[in-house]
């Protein structure tokens, strides 16, 4: 039996991107009996694109970072802390435990970690909890293996009064990266020491690699929607109200700079040489990381609201819908190099969508939750084919989810 520790619910800054009530067409490809439990990693080979394929962070961009990992064979996704696996082709997921009898409601199912974050690291699963003190918390590193069993404590990343939690991180190439973030629950005063990170092993201590003393202070005091591409950490900070700052961090070299001034939750996809920007009510814009120059690729002038979604070969543009109205919402299908190739409403005549929200695109799937709650509490109910997006014909699966 695996102890788990209770742990304190906390709220991620994220967007919430819904979209209206709409209809779509059942598929045959909706599985009918709970798929078997056979994890697997995907090698990179030439069909899997260089742009996308990271075995170590496994497209924790294309998500709600740390709720779902796409290796490229498998898609793993947390829901109410209980971990669901799919298999490459199959638009369904079952929960994480080969136990015939476990019922799947308490922390000793195998599926169970009492976290809001998890990735995949050397055919691992690798999660953080909290343990909670007289006086204190202890921030600990866990691990399990592909098939939910063997859960194991690594080591504790730290210790922190009472009160003072951590938020978020993110998972790459064997280090787990995350802001300190002390949150006084009390008189909710914020203050932040700087970026972290610790190695996925046993032995490594907890290093510092950015202090906040050598960045200008934030508004807000908050390091938002930390992403890797290769070695550069990007990372989100608030200078003046409603306006975000984008920084770059070399773990190589340990040097820093701004990016950006003027930066948006809106839509974007960050690679090792361009970073893909989506402005709302003006266009799409690339920054060369390099020599620091953007330009504007794509005016967009559009009177409603929309979210930007980038795949492989697609670029999605999606009205945002916030409260129930009779249009459904408007989908802009565009190619990487800015050309128009479909639009549709999200609708059909089969079942109702309530308020569905896109959770992440795969290489085969993009993936809706029905709404965006707090992080980990997201329910995959709707998919699209990726390979559909261009027809005439962009059909909506129903996602079954079984316990």
């Amino acid at each position: 039996m695996k102890t788990r520790t209770p742990y304190l619910l906390t709220i991620l800054l994220m967007v919430s991107l819904l979209l209206n009530s709409c209809k779509a067409k059942p598929s045959s490809n909706n599985p009918d009996s709970n798929p078997s439990i056979s994890p697997s990693i995907a090698e990179k080979t030439d069909e899997v694109d260089d742009l996308f394929y990271d075995p170590s962070s496994f497209r924790q961009d294309r998500s709600a970072s740390g709720v779902l990992v796409d290796t490229g064979q498998s898609i793993y996704y947390l829901l109410s802390n209980y971990i669901y696996y799919g298999e490459k082709g199959n638009p369904a997921f079952t929960i994480l435990c080969g136990r015939p009898e476990c019922k799947h409601n308490n922390e000793d199912c195998n599926a169970y970690i009492p976290s809001f974050s998890f990735s995949i690291f050397n055919d691992e699963i690798f999660y953080y909890q909290i343990a909670f003190g007289d006086g204190s918390h202890t921030i600990e590193l866990w691990k399990m293996q592909l098939n939910g069993s063997q859960h194991e404590k690594v080591k504790d990343v730290f210790e922190k009064p009472e009160g003072q939690l951590l938020i978020n991180g993110y998972f790459h190439e064997g280090y787990f990266y995350y802001p300190d973030l002390n949150v006084d629950l009390i008189s909710t005063g914020y203050s932040e020491s700087g970026i972290y990170r610790i190695a996925l092993d046993k032995d490594s201590p907890l290093e510092k690699i950015i202090d906040m003393d050598d960045l200008p202070p934030f508004s807000e005091n908050v390091i938002g929607q930390l992403t890797f591409a290769d070695s550069m950490l990007y990372f989100t900070g608030t200078k003046t109200e409603g306006v975000l700052e984008l920084w770059q961090y070399n773990v190589q070299t340990h040097r820093f700079n701004k990016i950006l001034d003027n930066w948006t939750y809106w839509g974007h996809l960050i690679t090792a040489d361009t970073i893909y920007h989506y402005q709302p009510h003006d266009g799409f814009y690339e920054l060369n990381v390099k020599d620091g120059s953007m330009s504007k690729v794509l005016d967009m002038n559009l009177d409603e609201d929309y979210g930007a979604y980038f795949s492989e070969d697609y670029i999605l543009l999606i009205e945002l819908k916030f409260t129930y109205e009779a249009t459904p919402p408007t989908v802009y299908v565009y190619s990487r190099d800015y050309t128009l190739l479909n639009e549709f409403k999200l609708q059909s005549d089969d079942f109702t969508m309530t308020l569905p929200a896109l959770m992440a695109i795969t290489d085969e799937y993009i993936y809706f939750v029905e709404t965006f709650m707090t992080q980990g509490n997201q329910q995959i109910s709707y998919a699209i084919p990726v390979d559909t997006l261009s027809g005439d014909d962009v059909p909506i699966y129903q996602v079954n989810t079984y316990r």
